[in-house]
């Protein structure tokens, strides 16, 4: 697919669409399951994400879809953590546009839209994640950023940079 042709954009996602990102965190939470513990229930879905209704409710939580021209693609979740703090909460591009600079896309227009400091942390197994988180913000701050170790959720690396 080629890219030049094809932009990639984020949309806020209406309330009216929330179905719609229900349905793609599930393939969010399939592809982390190789990550974690969790388990496919009764009905055989993953467990509901459970902050899903606060992005809609609450102000300091904002929610995306990723697109490549008008197909939705994935989504991103951000969070507001304090006053020119933000974080990202989820991130989901979905299998066949990774790799196309989708995500890397998608995350700079992030950082472009709330221009702050950014904690973007990933879980410890999560390796693909991470090696994709490191290589988009060291080369969005020139290599200027910090690593330190998350001890809450998820337990692993977070990155720390000024996004301004």
């Amino acid at each position: 697919m080629d890219l030049q042709s094809v932009e990639v954009s984020i949309s806020p996602i209406p309330i009216t669409e929330r179905m719609v990102l229900a349905n793609l965190m599930q393939l969010y939470c399939y592809d982390l399951s190789e990550f974690n513990d969790d388990v496919i229930n009764e009905s055989g879905l993953f467990a509901e994400y459970p902050y899903f209704d606060a992005y809609w409710t609450e102000s300091e939580r904002f929610s995306f879809f990723i697109r490549l021209g008008l197909q939705r693609v994935g989504f991103a979740l951000v969070r507001e953590l304090a006053v020119n703090q933000y974080a990202i909460a989820e991130f989901f591009v979905a299998r066949k546009y990774c790799r196309l600079g989708v995500g890397k896309q998608a995350a700079l227009q992030l950082f472009q839209r709330f221009p702050a400091e950014w904690h973007i942390a990933q879980q410890a197994a999560n390796i693909p994640s991470q090696q994709f988180w490191r290589t988009v913000i060291a080369e969005y701050t020139n290599g200027s950023y910090q690593e330190v170790f998350n001890e809450s959720q998820p337990k692993g690396p977070k990155q720390i940079f000024n996004g301004t």
